[in-house]
């Protein structure tokens, strides 16, 4: 099913964060919202798929830790976002970038990845590359200078 353009439009503004430190996640949730998104959060991958299944709108970016915690790292995440959301972009922050999972993902243009640490402006940069490449992507908020 293709999205609509005002689902898509809406998708493109809303930013799910998954974290499970709440100092970093707390740190990208307010960066977001500051820069004009609509921003969900959850600290472990469950909770997120969760919130994507009773959400009432699109998600355009999942920003999630590779390493989430025993249950579920940031690729089983991802995976299960995208049988909820097909179009959904997932940035990968990690302190690491060794698994194989993820260099297959990043080459067929799936995904991004920012390697911590990072600075508030690389973060919001790699997050708007991505969203612009949603299927009927408007433009994105713009930068707060």
């Amino acid at each position: 099913m293709e999205p609509s353009q005002g689902s898509m439009q809406d998708a493109a503004r809303t930013v799910l964060v998954v974290e499970d430190d709440d100092g970093v996640r707390s740190l990208i949730r307010t960066l977001f919202r500051l820069e004009g998104f609509e921003v969900l959060s959850s600290q472990d991958g469950e909770e997120a798929l969760d919130l994507a299944r009773t959400r009432n709108g699109a998600i355009g970016l999942v920003i999630t830790d590779i390493n989430l915690g025993p249950d579920m790292d940031g690729l089983e995440l991802a995976a299960g976002m995208r049988a909820i959301h097909p179009f959904i972009k997932v940035l990968y922050i990690s302190g690491q970038d060794e698994d194989e999972r993820l260099r297959t993902e990043l080459a067929l243009g799936l995904s991004g990845f920012l390697m911590k640490p990072f600075t508030p402006r690389s973060l919001t940069e790699k997050a708007r590359t991505l969203l612009a490449s949603l299927p009927l992507a408007p433009a994105t908020p713009a930068a707060s200078g």
